[in-house]
């Protein structure tokens, strides 16, 4: 989960609250106040701050560039610190004066020191959340950018966005809850307007008395507070959450009672029309139709799914959506509503909706949290309709850097060779939805540098990257992958991306253009590594020219990754041990988990993906095999004394660390891999 923006903000806002605020903040529940420690101590202090609390002394006074002059000692609270200049400036922005202003404060040691020790490091050291070296790191690192320490330890991985909230939550002196266990009231959702929900993002957890506890992801929204109370007459307490958390409770039951809703209004309604607005924004407050197609594309952008698949039956429209590379069904759509929901999806991909005979090709771009999502629609004539089939691409995902593909030192390192090398053809094969296009942008991003001149071509342009030369094809007009790598040629390009190598035409260029000197990067349709020298002889490349042209092949495989809120350690059977023991290395220790199943993973005990590898970097052995005419098992064989590991014996090594299981790797790995398999 990626680090939210409003707790980054959130922990920016706390150096800036006033004693006034936090002290309300921090009251409990009888009204008496908690001790308030200030935060405004810079962020540098993080490092002394944690060295004190490890040697059990003070921290270390800051010098006078720290704003603090002349820290007091603890045994001397007579002290005084004088306020710190306070800068004003003149109406028109252009000037700045510094008045200067030296009042007499009471020294207050103890809730100085009290700062520091609960600065954002500290309190992550105390919890033994991360280790002294990272939190060094981070702070070099947070030198070079403007981003706060919370969300560069969890870009480093160090820390999740949860135990960045509950810091937070800690700093704040307030509570954190985990929404995923919230269970809803009606008796205390009905308490706060649902226009209020759906603006602030909040959750009504539970009333005391005339106290009602309020999940928000953002505590520091004093106006949200403010309007809260205003509604319910009650008085709030903020309890910090995360804000996807939050979000996806409020779809969940006020969203989907948005849907319902239009379904009943459009049943019971046989002359409703589709609406041909263009509105794409996701709201539940526009016509029956319009509200019921929002919520699809929600529901399913908020479950992180990959496509959804609208296919009508003899009976009704069935809704699936693919979540971790498997298909579950949302809802059921009535037959009577099937041409509305329809014809809604074909004008927003601006497809002919008078045509129902033939296949149509649209783009959709909806934004979600203003968050751009880019959708794919297909349609296909069934005898029961139109099927639509739409692959959801979230871009505010970004770009995954190499070292966040799971690949491990080895794969590595093999990957490093591939990309450094100043000419050939890499190729990354896998089926539809395997994640080939990711890798490849991470391997592009990687070697993307200013004094390279990269140019791709692509079907469609899925991520826009800056410093690239990015081209769409536009079959139309006469763009095909082939013509566009031929102008290239002209281009005085260093490297080359194709999207997809589909034909001979397309391969040979490619192959040519290797040879004269370019790094070429595409993808192809195989099922292993070895088996892509037999789809390009298939294609009509020459073996020799395959042979002096392939850098590295790259297969991959997505597997579901176990649910880290239900997963427990199981432990298998002789038998089924000596399954996965010829793909172990000697020594290697089994930590198998399986997921028990909760509500985050949907009671299916898996939650998100990661990818398998098989990197094949082609040596002098294999390219005389290729030459040689050597059969795919032939070239398997010396490939895997060559280093390479097959798709299974990655994925086993994975089962056996506890990331996936032993199930899901057999799903989508090769079989006859597997010994004494027929």
């Amino acid at each position: 989960m990626e680090f939210s923006k409003e707790l980054e903000d959130t922990q920016e806002e706390i150096e800036e609250l006033t004693d006034e605020q936090l002290a309300a903040l921090a009251a409990d529940e009888n009204g008496e106040d908690i001790p308030v420690y200030h935060l405004d101590i810079p962020t540098d202090t993080d490092a002394e701050a944690v060295e004190a609390l490890l040697e059990e002394r003070p921290p270390a006074e800051k010098k006078e560039e720290v704003a603090l002059a002349e820290r007091p000692s603890v045994d001397k609270p007579e002290k005084t610190v004088a306020e710190r200049p306070a800068r004003a400036i003149d109406e028109d922005g252009k000037k700045a004066k510094v008045a200067e202003k030296e009042r007499e404060l009471p020294a207050r040691p103890v809730e100085v020191e009290a700062g520091v020790r609960n600065s954002f490091g500290a309190l992550a050291i105390r919890r033994g959340l991360i280790t002294r070296e990272q939190l060094d790191a981070a702070l070099d690192r947070q030198k070079q950018s403007k981003k706060k320490l919370g969300a560069i330890l969890v870009e480093l991985g160090a820390l999740s966005a949860q135990q960045t909230a509950e810091i937070l939550a800690e700093q704040l002196h307030i509570d954190f809850f985990d929404v995923k266990d919230y269970v809803y009231d009606p008796s205390v959702a009905d308490l706060i307007p649902e226009r209020l929900i759906e603006r602030y993002s909040v959750l009504p957890l539970r009333r005391q008395g005339n106290k009602l506890y309020v999940v928000t992801h953002d505590p520091l929204d004093f106006q949200a507070i403010e309007n809260i109370r205003l509604a319910t007459g009650l008085s709030v307490v903020p309890v910090l959450g995360l804000e996807e958390d939050i979000k996806k409770v409020i779809f969940k039951y006020f969203g989907a009672q948005a849907a319902e809703d239009a379904l009943e209004l459009l049943s019971g309604d046989e002359d409703t029309a589709a609406d041909t607005g263009e509105d794409l924004s996701l709201t539940y407050n526009d016509a029956p139709i319009v509200s019921l197609v929002n919520t699809i594309l929600e529901s399913a952008i908020r479950e992180h799914a990959s496509d959804i698949h609208m296919e009508p039956t003899p009976t009704n429209m069935r809704i699936r959506q693919r979540i971790d590379g498997v298909l579950h069904q949302s809802m059921t759509v009535p037959k009577k509503v099937q041409p509305l929901v329809t014809s809604r999806i074909k004008i927003m991909g601006k497809l002919d909706i008078a045509e129902k005979r033939l296949p149509q090709d649209g783009k959709i771009k909806v934004f979600v949290d203003k968050h751009e999502v880019d959708i794919r629609l297909s349609s296909v004539p069934t005898v029961f309709g139109e099927k639509l089939v739409m692959r959801l691409l979230d871009k505010s995902r970004g770009i995954v850097t190499l070292d966040k593909l799971g690949l491990t030192d080895d794969e590595m390192s093999r990957v490093q060779k591939m990309i450094s090398s100043p000419n050939g053809v890499i190729l990354l094969t896998g089926p539809t939805g395997s994640g080939k296009t990711t890798t490849l942008y991470s391997m592009i991003n990687e070697i993307n540098k200013p004094d390279i001149n990269i140019t791709t071509v692509e079907d469609p342009v899925e991520y826009q990257l800056e410093g690239l030369n990015q081209v769409n094809v536009n079959k139309k007009a006469g763009l095909t992958f082939a013509n566009a790598l031929r102008s290239f040629l002209r281009q005085d390009p260093d490297i080359i991306m194709v999207g997809e190598i589909r034909d001979k035409e397309t391969a040979e260029i490619a192959v040519q253009a290797a040879l004269t000197g370019h790094l070429v990067l595409s993808t192809i349709h195989t099922n292993d590594a070895p088996s892509t020298v037999s789809r390009l002889q298939h294609m009509g490349v020459e073996p020799f020219l395959i042979s002096a042209s392939i850098t590295g092949i790259i297969s991959q495989r997505l597997v579901r990754t176990i649910c880290p809120n239900c997963a427990e350690e199981v432990e298998y059977d002789d038998d089924k041990l000596k399954t996965i023991q010829n793909y172990l290395p000697k020594g290697t220790e089994y930590h198998f988990k399986v997921g028990r199943g909760c509500a985050a993973c949907h009671q299916t005990g898996y939650k998100g993906r990661t990818a398998i590898y098989e990197v094949l970097l082609v040596t002098t052995p294999l390219r005389e095999a290729v030459v040689a005419g050597k059969d795919t098992e032939e070239l398997r064989e010396i490939a895997c004394r060559e280093g390479m590991k097959p798709l299974v014996e990655c994925g086993m090594l994975r089962a056996a660390r506890g990331i996936t299981t032993i199930e899901e790797v057999l799903r989508v790995a090769r079989t006859e891999d597997l010994p004494n398999s027929e």
